[in-house]
């Protein structure tokens, strides 16, 4: 594997100035924030499940400047590169433990972004229950209780609850349907 070969601390550093060029793309020439998207959007998958398996907040990083910036209002409209961004968010949400998405919402003080809009977003991008679990366990935890409002937390189980019933309500369904199809088949 090429990155066990290379020092982590410099692939970190240099992917959080690439994260610093999304931060800041109300400030900044759109050339230099094109060019971060791009090159965060072009690097291989390997290489973020390798950045997540290490001790460094490099995810959580992540996750804080891609919901940062999808919600930020000075974001342009139309920006072409909204995609990449999200595609990035993907990405990371997938290999994001209760540890990264800790220290995401610790970041919200300086990367601001809504708990109701990263909800909003999980929710309409339909990722596993597992992820949603990791994420209550990550509201929940005593890490985050100083900056995460109680009402946050509530909307967030809440709704999360009601997504698992959903859920559960589908499958129960999809099971029910499946039984009739096969009680049909059986009758031929």
């Amino acid at each position: 594997h090429l990155l066990s070969h290379f020092d982590d601390s410099l692939v970190e550093s240099a992917l959080l100035q690439l994260f610093r060029c999304i931060q800041l793309h109300a400030f900044i020439n759109e050339k230099i924030f094109a060019a971060a998207a791009n090159a965060l959007s072009v690097l291989p998958a390997s290489l973020w499940q390798y950045i997540s398996t290490t001790n460094s907040n490099v995810t959580a990083c992540g996750l804080a400047t891609f919901f940062s910036f999808l919600e930020s209002p000075q974001r342009k409209a139309a920006s072409s590169y909204q995609a990449n961004v999200e595609r990035l968010a993907k990405s990371f949400i997938l290999i994001a433990n209760k540890r990264d998405f800790c220290q995401m919402f610790l970041l919200r003080e300086s990367l601001p972004f809504s708990i109701d809009f990263l909800y909003q977003w999980l929710i309409s991008c339909d990722v596993q229950s597992s992820t949603l679990e990791q994420v209550v366990d990550a509201v929940t935890s005593q890490e985050v209780e100083h900056v995460i409002d109680v009402s946050d937390i509530q909307i967030f189980l809440s709704r999360t609850a009601q997504h698992n019933q959903l859920v559960q309500q589908l499958v129960q369904q999809d099971e029910s349907m499946q039984s009739v199809t096969s009680d049909d088949e059986d009758e031929l």
